[in-house]
């Protein structure tokens, strides 16, 4: 992987579904939430939201040249009700993302993996200890976004927290790939710059609302 490529780094929900565009140096060229997710099963709600979900994916894929498609997969933890459900909807939107980068006849090089590969590695890197990172938008400095602030539909801040943790996952994909001798380097410099601009408004932070697949 080269500085100039560019990773698609997914936190994917079944109500929150975040996105981020990672280009190889650790800018973040755009970030956002997709508008559309798989989060019902009865017939009327599960039929549309496959048509606007595949849209809007659609649109994804095809937005930059992507050479990394690096996803959080989704791990039930505890037995807390509703969560076999949630990982289904996760299950079937990362199927339906794979099987349309064949369709579209990409060939990026899919990374699923567990939260605990990028959120360790983040932790380890700006505290010293495992786990030790409470949430992703304190390593930018935004320690006000929380996930619950940012899932209130009157949310005051330009980048969600699922949209910290797609860059974190991005950011991780890029450290590793890129084989860069210092990794903080790339977090404090290019990325806390970038992700500075698109809090400013000087970047773009959006949701994909294009209409580009049959």
């Amino acid at each position: 992987m080269k500085t100039s490529d560019i990773v698609l780094a997914l936190d994917p929900g079944k109500d929150n579904f975040a996105w981020a565009f990672v280009r190889g140096d650790g800018t973040v060229l755009e970030t956002g939430m997709l508008k559309n997710t798989l989060n019902s099963f009865k017939l009327i709600h599960f039929t549309r939201g496959l048509l606007e979900f595949r849209k809007e994916m659609w649109a994804l894929l095809t937005r930059h040249p992507i050479f990394v498609v690096a996803a959080e997969r989704y791990q039930i933890r505890g037995s807390f009700g509703g969560k076999g459900e949630s990982c289904e909807f996760v299950n079937l939107m990362l199927g339906m993302m794979i099987t349309m980068t064949r369709l579209l006849r990409l060939k990026p090089h899919i990374v699923l993996m567990p939260a605990s590969d990028w959120k360790n590695w983040l932790s380890f890197l700006m505290t010293g200890v495992r786990g030790g990172l409470e949430k992703t938008p304190d390593v930018f400095g935004y320690t006000e976004v929380t996930k619950a602030k940012s899932d209130r539909k009157r949310n005051p801040f330009p980048i969600k927290e699922h949209q910290f943790d797609a860059i974190g996952i991005g950011l991780y994909i890029v450290c590793k790939e890129t084989a860069v001798k210092d990794p903080l380097v790339v977090v404090r410099g290019p990325a806390k710059k970038s992700v500075d601009a698109i809090w400013s408004g000087r970047r773009r932070s959006e949701s994909v609302s294009r209409t580009c697949c049959p």
